[in-house]
Protein backbone atom coordinates (compact mmCIF):
# COMPACT_ATOMS: atom_id res chain seq x y z
CA UNK A 1 0.00 0.00 0.00
CA UNK A 2 1.31 3.42 -0.91
CA UNK A 3 1.96 5.77 1.97
CA UNK A 4 1.62 9.48 1.66
CA UNK A 5 4.80 11.43 2.12
CA UNK A 6 3.12 13.44 4.84
CA UNK A 7 3.06 10.39 7.15
CA UNK A 8 6.71 9.33 6.61
CA UNK A 9 9.55 10.02 9.13
CA UNK A 10 11.82 12.74 7.75
CA UNK A 11 14.84 11.62 9.89
CA UNK A 12 14.90 8.20 8.22
CA UNK A 13 14.74 9.85 4.86
CA UNK A 14 17.75 12.04 5.66
CA UNK A 15 19.75 9.13 7.01
CA UNK A 16 19.19 7.15 3.88
CA UNK A 17 20.27 10.11 1.72
CA UNK A 18 23.36 10.80 3.79
CA UNK A 19 24.31 7.13 3.76
CA UNK A 20 24.02 7.09 0.01
CA UNK A 21 26.18 10.14 -0.28
CA UNK A 22 28.74 8.71 2.14
CA UNK A 23 28.79 5.45 0.22
CA UNK A 24 29.35 7.35 -3.04
CA UNK A 25 32.15 9.61 -1.69
CA UNK A 26 34.80 6.97 -0.95
CA UNK A 27 34.02 5.28 -4.21
CA UNK A 28 34.94 8.50 -6.08
CA UNK A 29 38.13 8.92 -4.04
CA UNK A 30 39.31 5.42 -4.83
CA UNK A 31 38.58 5.90 -8.51
CA UNK A 32 40.60 9.15 -8.52
CA UNK A 33 43.56 7.38 -6.90
CA UNK A 34 43.32 4.59 -9.40
CA UNK A 35 43.17 6.92 -12.41
CA UNK A 36 46.10 8.94 -11.04
CA UNK A 37 48.23 5.81 -10.60
CA UNK A 38 47.33 4.72 -14.12
CA UNK A 39 48.35 8.11 -15.51
CA UNK A 40 51.65 7.97 -13.63
CA UNK A 41 52.32 4.45 -14.87
CA UNK A 42 51.49 5.53 -18.43
CA UNK A 43 53.76 8.58 -18.17
CA UNK A 44 56.62 6.50 -16.74
CA UNK A 45 56.26 3.99 -19.58
CA UNK A 46 56.32 6.87 -22.10
CA UNK A 47 59.47 8.27 -20.46
CA UNK A 48 61.14 4.87 -20.60
CA UNK A 49 60.28 4.56 -24.29
CA UNK A 50 61.70 8.05 -24.99
CA UNK A 51 64.90 7.23 -23.08
CA UNK A 52 65.32 4.02 -25.05
CA UNK A 53 64.77 5.90 -28.32
CA UNK A 54 67.32 8.60 -27.36
CA UNK A 55 69.91 5.99 -26.35
CA UNK A 56 69.35 4.08 -29.58
CA UNK A 57 69.63 7.28 -31.65
CA UNK A 58 72.85 8.25 -29.84
CA UNK A 59 74.35 4.81 -30.45
CA UNK A 60 73.42 4.86 -34.12
CA UNK A 61 74.71 8.44 -34.53
CA UNK A 62 78.03 7.52 -32.88
CA UNK A 63 78.33 4.49 -35.14
CA UNK A 64 77.56 6.57 -38.23
CA UNK A 65 80.11 9.23 -37.23
CA UNK A 66 82.76 6.57 -36.67
CA UNK A 67 81.97 4.98 -40.03
CA UNK A 68 82.19 8.36 -41.78
CA UNK A 69 85.52 9.15 -40.12
CA UNK A 70 86.93 5.74 -41.01
CA UNK A 71 85.70 6.08 -44.59
CA UNK A 72 87.30 9.53 -44.87
CA UNK A 73 90.62 8.19 -43.59
CA UNK A 74 90.54 5.33 -46.09
CA UNK A 75 89.84 7.77 -48.93
CA UNK A 76 92.77 9.97 -47.86
CA UNK A 77 95.09 6.96 -47.67
CA UNK A 78 93.95 5.85 -51.12
CA UNK A 79 94.58 9.34 -52.55
CA UNK A 80 98.06 9.40 -51.00
CA UNK A 81 98.88 5.98 -52.46
CA UNK A 82 97.60 7.02 -55.89
CA UNK A 83 99.65 10.23 -55.70
CA UNK A 84 102.79 8.32 -54.68
CA UNK A 85 102.34 5.83 -57.51
CA UNK A 86 101.65 8.61 -60.03
CA UNK A 87 104.77 10.62 -59.19
CA UNK A 88 107.04 7.71 -58.27
CA UNK A 89 109.34 8.12 -61.29
CA UNK A 90 109.72 11.92 -61.26
CA UNK A 91 113.06 13.56 -60.59
CA UNK A 92 113.79 16.24 -58.00
CA UNK A 93 113.58 18.97 -60.66
CA UNK A 94 110.22 17.66 -61.90
CA UNK A 95 108.90 17.57 -58.33
CA UNK A 96 109.96 21.19 -57.71
CA UNK A 97 108.36 22.23 -60.99
CA UNK A 98 105.12 20.40 -60.14
CA UNK A 99 104.93 21.91 -56.65
CA UNK A 100 105.63 25.39 -58.03
CA UNK A 101 102.87 24.97 -60.61
CA UNK A 102 100.48 23.74 -57.93
CA UNK A 103 101.38 26.73 -55.74
CA UNK A 104 100.68 29.14 -58.61
CA UNK A 105 97.33 27.46 -59.30
CA UNK A 106 96.37 27.85 -55.64
CA UNK A 107 97.32 31.52 -55.73
CA UNK A 108 95.29 31.98 -58.89
CA UNK A 109 92.23 30.41 -57.27
CA UNK A 110 92.63 32.62 -54.20
CA UNK A 111 92.90 35.76 -56.34
CA UNK A 112 89.77 34.78 -58.25
CA UNK A 113 87.82 34.59 -55.01
CA UNK A 114 88.91 38.03 -53.83
CA UNK A 115 88.79 41.43 -55.46
CA UNK A 116 92.18 42.97 -56.15
CA UNK A 117 93.68 45.84 -58.08
CA UNK A 118 95.65 44.77 -61.16
CA UNK A 119 97.79 47.90 -60.94
CA UNK A 120 98.94 47.02 -57.41
CA UNK A 121 99.80 43.50 -58.56
CA UNK A 122 101.83 44.85 -61.49
CA UNK A 123 103.64 47.26 -59.18
CA UNK A 124 104.56 44.41 -56.82
CA UNK A 125 105.88 42.29 -59.70
CA UNK A 126 107.94 45.18 -61.09
CA UNK A 127 109.32 46.03 -57.64
CA UNK A 128 110.29 42.40 -57.03
CA UNK A 129 112.00 42.24 -60.42
CA UNK A 130 113.93 45.45 -59.77
CA UNK A 131 115.08 44.19 -56.37
CA UNK A 132 116.31 40.97 -57.96
CA UNK A 133 118.17 42.84 -60.71
CA UNK A 134 119.87 45.13 -58.19
CA UNK A 135 120.84 42.15 -56.02
CA UNK A 136 122.35 40.40 -59.06
CA UNK A 137 124.36 43.50 -59.98
CA UNK A 138 125.70 43.80 -56.43
CA UNK A 139 126.60 40.12 -56.25
CA UNK A 140 124.01 39.21 -53.61
CA UNK A 141 122.38 36.43 -55.65
CA UNK A 142 124.02 33.02 -55.69
CA UNK A 143 123.27 29.84 -57.60
CA UNK A 144 124.07 26.68 -55.66
CA UNK A 145 125.21 23.89 -58.01
CA UNK A 146 127.40 21.73 -55.75
CA UNK A 147 124.66 19.14 -55.19
CA UNK A 148 124.17 18.77 -58.96
CA UNK A 149 127.82 18.09 -59.78
CA UNK A 150 128.73 14.49 -60.67
CA UNK A 151 132.24 14.52 -59.25
CA UNK A 152 132.46 10.72 -59.29
CA UNK A 153 132.24 10.75 -63.10
CA UNK A 154 134.63 13.66 -63.56
CA UNK A 155 138.00 12.89 -65.18
CA UNK A 156 140.85 15.24 -64.22
CA UNK A 157 142.88 16.86 -67.02
CA UNK A 158 146.35 18.35 -66.72
CA UNK A 159 147.79 20.93 -69.07
CA UNK A 160 150.81 23.21 -69.10
CA UNK A 161 149.97 26.93 -69.22
CA UNK A 162 152.25 29.78 -70.19
CA UNK A 163 150.57 32.28 -67.90
CA UNK A 164 152.16 33.20 -64.55
CA UNK A 165 149.25 32.44 -62.19
CA UNK A 166 145.51 32.09 -62.49
CA UNK A 167 143.46 34.85 -60.83
CA UNK A 168 139.96 33.74 -61.95
CA UNK A 169 138.11 31.50 -64.37
CA UNK A 170 134.62 31.02 -65.76
CA UNK A 171 133.14 27.90 -67.35
CA UNK A 172 130.57 27.74 -70.11
CA UNK A 173 130.78 24.36 -71.73
CA UNK A 174 132.66 23.56 -73.89
CA UNK A 175 134.84 26.60 -73.17
CA UNK A 176 136.75 27.83 -70.12
CA UNK A 177 137.87 31.45 -69.73
CA UNK A 178 140.98 32.09 -67.62
CA UNK A 179 142.69 35.27 -66.40
CA UNK A 180 146.22 35.42 -65.02
CA UNK A 181 148.55 37.76 -63.12
CA UNK A 182 150.35 38.83 -66.30
CA UNK A 183 147.06 40.39 -67.53
CA UNK A 184 146.29 37.63 -70.04
CA UNK A 185 142.69 36.62 -70.82
CA UNK A 186 142.55 33.27 -72.62
CA UNK A 187 139.85 30.96 -73.96
CA UNK A 188 140.29 27.20 -73.74
CA UNK A 189 138.38 24.53 -75.66
CA UNK A 190 137.33 21.42 -73.67
CA UNK A 191 135.02 19.86 -76.29
CA UNK A 192 137.31 16.85 -76.87
CA UNK A 193 137.30 15.02 -73.55
CA UNK A 194 139.81 12.39 -74.63
CA UNK A 195 142.42 15.02 -75.51
CA UNK A 196 144.11 17.88 -73.72
CA UNK A 197 142.36 21.26 -73.82
CA UNK A 198 143.51 23.72 -76.48
CA UNK A 199 143.82 27.48 -76.17
CA UNK A 200 141.68 28.82 -78.99
CA UNK A 201 141.98 32.58 -78.32
CA UNK A 202 143.78 34.96 -75.96
CA UNK A 203 144.37 38.68 -75.41
CA UNK A 204 146.99 40.43 -73.27
CA UNK A 205 146.42 43.72 -71.47
CA UNK A 206 148.89 46.43 -70.56
CA UNK A 207 149.64 50.10 -70.22
CA UNK A 208 148.85 50.70 -73.89
CA UNK A 209 145.16 50.51 -72.99
CA UNK A 210 145.26 53.31 -70.40
CA UNK A 211 143.67 55.72 -72.86
CA UNK A 212 140.30 54.83 -74.27
CA UNK A 213 139.81 54.84 -78.02
CA UNK A 214 136.67 55.79 -79.89
CA UNK A 215 136.85 52.43 -81.62
CA UNK A 216 135.76 49.69 -79.23
CA UNK A 217 137.94 47.06 -80.89
CA UNK A 218 141.12 48.97 -79.86
CA UNK A 219 140.26 49.10 -76.16
CA UNK A 220 141.36 46.55 -73.54
CA UNK A 221 142.29 46.05 -69.89
CA UNK A 222 145.28 47.81 -68.37
CA UNK A 223 145.60 45.86 -65.10
CA UNK A 224 145.09 42.40 -63.61
CA UNK A 225 141.61 40.90 -63.85
CA UNK A 226 140.58 39.50 -60.48
CA UNK A 227 137.08 38.25 -61.41
CA UNK A 228 135.49 37.02 -64.62
CA UNK A 229 132.08 35.70 -65.70
CA UNK A 230 130.61 34.48 -68.97
CA UNK A 231 127.59 35.99 -70.67
CA UNK A 232 125.29 34.03 -73.01
CA UNK A 233 126.65 35.91 -76.05
CA UNK A 234 130.22 34.72 -75.46
CA UNK A 235 132.89 35.57 -78.00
Amino acid sequence: MAVDSFFTDPSKKKRKRSGRQSSLAPRGKNSNKKSKSQREAHNSSDDEELDEEEIASDIFSDDSDAEKSKKHELENEKEDLDSDEEFAGETAADKRRRLAKQYLDNLKQETENYDFDAKDLDDEIIASRLQKDVAEQQGHVYKFIADELLLSEAAPKFNRMQEEGITSLSVRYPNVYVTSKDMVLSKWDFSETDKKPKRSKYVKGGSKYLELSKEQMYNGHCDQISCITTSPDEF
